[in-house]
């Protein structure tokens, strides 16, 4: 039996990276549950690759953890992960927002899904220096049970709208 790389990334349900210097892009599959990515300093960006026939579908990532990775300006893909139930930053000091406005979806559309967040429990966000928002404009988070934000100095307000418990 051979296995090519289409098999291979709809096969990979954990993707745990570590110590990956001199990555600076990384582009996940779109059936990946959980990411893990601690000590990737020269990331800058991490993508989505949304295979044809699946569409915008990005609903089996449940858990994204990243840690030191001190290039990584924003975590977009998140947006797009509805049945993310955990979601970690710690130690990425270039990061000014989880999620940005981007050109092909428009954070207007990101604001108006109310899906986005809807089972989020836990969000933690941790010594992110330069962190000035989560997203543009406010979002329902229902299910939200345990949130830590702690030494974000430029965090200002937290993007809860009102049917956020």
């Amino acid at each position: 039996m051979s296995v090519n790389s289409q098999q291979l990334r709809r096969s990979i349900r954990r993707l745990s990276l570590q110590d990956c210097t001199g990555m600076k892009t990384m582009e996940i599959s779109s059936y990946l549950q959980i990411l893990q990515m601690w000590r990737c300093f020269d990331l800058t960006d991490v993508k989505i690759n949304l295979e044809k026939g699946r569409g915008q579908k990005f609903s089996d990532l449940s858990e994204v953890e990243i840690v030191r990775c001190p290039k990584l300006k924003h975590l977009m893909l998140v947006a797009y992960a509805r049945n993310l139930l955990s979601l970690t930053i710690e130690y990425c000091e270039s990061m000014q927002a989880v999620i940005v406005e981007d050109e092909e979806i428009g954070i207007s559309e990101v604001e108006q899904r109310s899906d986005a967040f809807s089972v989020l429990t836990t969000l933690r966000l941790s010594y992110l220096s330069n962190l000035r928002s989560i997203c543009g404009g406010a979002l329902s988070f229902p299910s939200l049970r345990e949130l830590t934000v702690e030494h974000c100095p430029r965090l200002r307000k937290l993007p809860f709208d009102s049917n956020t418990k």
